[in-house]
C-alpha cells in the first residue's frame, strides 16, 4: 500500500514548486493537496526531495522580489510601445509609437531596503551613537535587562 505522501504529493511536485515561484505559502501548498499543515511540514522533514523544490523554488521568488525592489528603489528608464490605428484612403494604417519613460527613484523602497540590510542603522528606533551623550535612558535600559 502506497503512502499519502506517494500518492498525493510526489507525483506533484512540479506543480508544488510552480505554486511556490507563484507565492503560495506552505498552508496554501497544503489546502491545495488537501492535506493538514501538521502533515505537509511531516512530509517536508522526511522527504528531502519536497523540502528541496520549495527552498529552491521559494528562494528564486525572493530573489526575483529583491531585485524588483532594488531597481524601484534606483529608479529605472523603460520604452513603452503603443501601437496607433489610422484610417487612410487605402485603408487603416498601424503606426508603432515609441516612447521614453522614467519611473524615479521610491524613498519606501530604499527605506525598506536599508531596513532590512542595515538594521543597526535603519530600524525604528535607532540606538544612541554615543554613550556619553546618552540621557540615562540607554543605560537604565541595559541594566534592567543585565538584571
Amino acid at each position: 500500500m502506497r503512502s499519502k505522501y506517494e500518492e498525493i504529493v510526489k507525483p506533484n511536485l512540479e506543480l508544488i514548486a510552480a505554486w511556490c515561484r507563484d507565492g503560495a505559502t506552505n498552508q496554501i501548498i497544503a489546502d491545495k493537496l488537501e492535506i493538514a499543515l501538521s502533515t505537509f511540514y511531516e512530509y517536508i522533514n522526511k522527504h528531502s526531495e519536497l523540502a528541496d523544490a520549495l527552498k529552491k523554488n521559494k528562494e528564486f521568488v525572493d530573489v526575483k522580489v529583491e531585485n524588483a525592489l532594488l531597481k524601484r528603489a534606483f529608479g529605472y528608464d523603460y520604452e513603452e510601445v503603443t501601437t496607433e490605428m489610422t484610417k487612410s484612403g487605402n485603408g487603416d494604417i498601424a503606426k508603432v509609437k515609441k516612447t521614453q519613460k522614467h519611473i524615479p527613484p521610491d524613498v519606501a523602497a530604499c527605506y525598506i531596503w536599508l531596513k532590512n540590510r542595515k538594521p543597526d542603522v535603519w530600524r525604528d528606533t535607532p540606538m544612541p551613537n554615543n554613550r556619553d551623550e546618552d540621557d540615562g535612558l540607554f543605560s537604565a535600559i541595559v541594566e534592567a535587562v543585565k538584571k
